[in-house]
């Protein structure tokens, strides 16, 4: 990244030049769609609109990005029925440039997809808001013959009220032809929502190729149940103006349960509206937060018909029929989809655990990609809590790139030093043994003016293991 710094003091990440791969005009003479994966810190404000900018050959064609950082998942809808039927994809390993030669009416990324899921105060900033805005022109300019669904805040015209809202923009025929605002601001565990943003105060159907798509965000289709959260279900409400399908741009992050209260609260969903319903969720990591993918496309009836991998930048093709019905097939009947979330009052130690692990190996790869570090260190005592950490940093990272220091005391049994020297060995990850006792002692022997005939406690332990620390940083 190169950042270009502000006159108080702050900094906004610019994206750089994307390297074009040497594939990439062979690709670009067959596809009609590029799908790049691009990494994309939160700061990074318009990945897409340099792209589009640095490569013109992509005219009249669309260009998606798929940004590791925030990836988002997406549905493409096809043009018309029977017309999306051959297509081919190539994998580069270099950059993981996929092209898809297929045709479609829209493409839907998930919630705030413009700037990254969630981007707090960076929002308070004109510069930011501006640059989500130059995004959204650029970006319009090749939605000429394909809709475009995308999430980026929206400037409340408002004086009263929050200056912005959670928006989802409608873009086509190089216009921006609708915006959606989001009605339901979480305002609990990592969500911070109604500090930034104001609610939704009206409710329109986006009219769309003649027909009427009811488009949510995220939180806007969980308020259902006999005690909601939120005063106003904006589905109601769009629920007036007869709409064909519904449409929800997420940013929801990941828990150990949460894929199957999803498909509940979706399956809930199309049952008391009856129509079909796209789930469009991000995916990747953002600083503490890890967002799953998972979307998922239910038809009028509540099956289950599409189902995006986690943990992984995704696109699919589908095809919506007149009568709500898709064209797919059904991978999880309605009576086989979970009725309510699960909300274990305890936790399941056991419960979906590949999961867990799986996205605790995306958060540090992302984390990682993203802050432009290659190599970790770490401590290794030989207990449960170090062992676990080593093991995944050496599958994030690779076992070369990642550093155990055993730093024994005086106190460290022989089992402990040998189990995490097998450990490295076990893993191949380089190691090195560094005890501590010479330190430690040169400690006791300054403080003891001051610590006198005062019996051993917690105070000397906590030298033990801040001298590890000072051992590791210096390292």
């Amino acid at each position: 990244e190169q950042l270009k710094k502000r006159g108080d003091g702050n900094s906004i990440a610019v994206a750089e030049e994307i390297p074009q791969s040497e594939e990439a005009p062979k690709l670009l003479d067959k596809a009609h769609m590029i799908f790049c994966n691009f990494n994309m810190h939160r700061r990074s404000l318009d990945p897409a609109t340099k792209i589009i900018k640095d490569y013109p050959y992509y005219k009249n064609r669309l260009m998606v990005i798929q940004s590791v950082a925030n990836a988002y998942d997406m549905f493409i809808l096809p043009r018309e029925k029977n017309q999306a039927k051959k297509y081919y994809e190539m994998y580069l390993k270099e950059n993981k440039s996929i092209s898809k030669e297929e045709k479609a009416d829209l493409i839907v990324f998930s919630e705030l997809s413009i700037c990254g899921y969630a981007p707090k105060d960076f929002l308070e900033f004109d510069d930011f808001i501006n640059k989500c805005y130059k995004a959204i022109d650029e970006i319009k300019q090749h939605a000429d013959t394909i809709g475009v669904l995308v999430g980026a805040p929206d400037r409340n015209p408002i004086k009263e009220g929050k200056d912005l809202f959670n928006g989802a923009y409608l873009l086509y025929e190089k216009e921006v032809k609708a915006v959606a605002h989001k009605t339901c601001l979480p305002n609990y565990d990592v969500f911070d929502e109604y500090r930034y943003f104001e609610p939704a105060y009206e409710w329109n159907v986006m009219e769309f190729k003649g027909k009427k798509l009811a488009v949510t965000i995220c939180e806007d289709i969980w308020n259902l149940g006999d005690n909601p959260l939120y005063r106003i279900c904006p589905m109601d409400e769009l629920m007036k103006q007869q709409p064909h399908v519904m449409l929800n741009l997420s940013a929801s992050p990941f828990d150990y349960t949460h894929d199957e209260d999803r498909k509940a609260t979706i399956k809930a969903n199309v049952l008391k509206y009856k129509l079909p319903l796209f789930y469009c969720n991000a995916v990747g990591s953002q600083t503490e937060i890890v967002f799953d993918g998972a979307s998922l496309v239910f038809d009028k009836d509540a099956n289950l018909v599409g189902q995006m991998p986690m943990f992984e930048s995704s696109l699919q093709f589908f095809e919506l029929n007149d009568d709500g019905t898709i064209n797919a097939p059904i991978i999880e009947a309605a009576n086989k989809v979970p009725d309510a979330e699960l909300n274990p009052i305890t936790l399941q130690e056991n419960l979906n655990i590949e999961m867990v692990y799986n996205a605790l190996i995306m958060g540090i790869k992302d984390y990682f990609k993203k802050m432009g570090f290659a190599k970790a260190i770490l401590g290794s005592s030989g207990g449960i809590d170090s062992a676990v950490t080593l093991v995944l940093a050496c599958e994030a990272l690779g076992a070369e790139n990642v550093r155990a220091v055993l730093m024994p005391s005086e106190y460290s049994t022989g089992h402990s030093v040998s189990d995490a020297e097998h450990l490295s060995k076990n893993l191949d990850n380089p190691y090195d043994i560094v005890p501590i006792k010479n330190i430690y002692d040169s400690f006791l022997t300054e403080l003891k003016p001051i610590f006198k005939d005062l019996p051993f406690s917690l105070a000397e332990e906590n030298i033990q293991s801040r001298t590890r620390g000072n051992l590791l940083m210096a390292i």
